[in-house]
C-alpha cells in the first residue's frame, strides 16, 4: 500500500534552515549566490534573514586566532569573497559584519578585498575596534610602497600615546601587533638603525617575554643592533 509522505517542514525556523544549507553549498561550489534562484532576489526581510545567514557562515569559517604573526592562507578564502559580495549587493551598514568580512579575507591571504572590507566597516563605523590594524596587515602584506607607508602610519596612529605603556594590561595584542610591525617595517626598508634599536630595547625592558609565544619568536628575530641604512622607503618614518 502507498505510503504517506512526511509533510516538509516549514515555518521561520525550517526557512532559515534550507537557506543556510543552500548559502553554505552554493558559496563553496563557487557560485553567485545571488544569482540562485533559491537564495536571490530578496528584499525586506528577506535580504535581513541572508545577511544574517551570510555573517554566521563566514564566523564559522573563520579561525580561531584572527591575529596570527604570520600570513596564514585559508583553504575557505574563496568562499569568504563570494560571502563578502552578498554583504556588497545587500549593502549591509553593519561595521562587524565588515570587519568580520575583513579579517577572513586577510587570513585567506586576499587582501586587496581585506582591504575594501575594513573600508567598509571604517565608513560605517571609524572607531571599530580592531578595523584599522587590520587594514595595515593586509596593506603590509600587499608590499607595495603607498601601502607600506600606509600601514606604517596606522602602525603609528594606532599605538599613538600609548608607545611604551608599563601596564600589562593595555599590552593586549594590538599593542605588540603595531610595536612590532613599525619595528618590521622599518627593517624591510633598511631603516632599522640605532634608534629602531633602542625602541626594540624599550619593548625588552617593559616586558621581557617580548609579549608572549605570539609575538616573542618574531620580535626576537629582529636586528640587535645598528644595521641601517639612509637608503629605503621614502616616507617611512621612526
Amino acid at each position: 500500500r502507498l505510503r504517506r509522505q512526511a509533510p516538509v517542514p516549514t515555518g521561520p525556523a525550517a526557512a532559515r534552515r534550507r537557506l543556510q544549507a543552500r548559502v553554505a553549498a552554493m558559496a563553496s561550489l563557487d557560485r553567485d549566490l545571488l544569482a540562485d534562484p533559491e537564495i536571490g532576489p530578496v528584499d525586506g526581510r528577506d535580504a535581513e534573514l541572508l545577511r544574517r545567514v551570510v555573517v554566521e557562515r563566514i564566523a564559522a569559517l573563520r579561525p580561531e586566532q584572527a591575529w596570527p604573526v604570520e600570513a596564514v592562507a585559508a583553504a575557505a578564502s574563496g568562499e569568504a569573497r563570494r560571502l563578502a559580495a552578498v554583504l556588497e549587493r545587500l549593502q549591509s551598514t553593519d561595521a562587524a559584519d565588515w570587519l568580520l568580512a575583513g579579517d577572513m579575507l586577510r587570513l585567506g591571504g586576499e587582501h586587496a578585498e581585506a582591504v575594501r572590507a575594513y573600508e567598509r566597516a571604517l565608513a560605517i563605523h571609524a572607531d571599530t575596534r580592531e578595523a584599522l590594524p587590520g587594514k595595515a596587515e593586509s596593506l603590509r602584506m600587499l608590499a607595495q610602497d603607498d601601502a607600506l607607508r600606509e600601514a606604517m602610519a596606522i602602525y603609528r596612529r594606532v599605538a599613538a600615546g600609548d608607545e611604551m605603556n608599563t601596564d600589562p594590561a593595555r599590552r593586549d595584542h594590538v599593542w605588540w601587533l603595531c610595536q612590532l610591525r613599525q619595528l618590521q617595517v622599518l627593517q624591510a626598508a633598511g631603516r632599522f638603525d640605532a634608534r629602531a634599536s633602542m625602541r626594540l630595547n624599550r619593548l625588552r625592558i617593559v616586558d621581557p617575554g617580548l609579549g608572549g609565544p605570539a609575538f616573542a619568536p618574531a620580535v626576537a628575530a629582529l636586528p640587535t643592533g645598528d644595521r641601517g641604512s639612509a637608503a629605503g622607503l621614502d616616507g617611512v618614518d621612526r
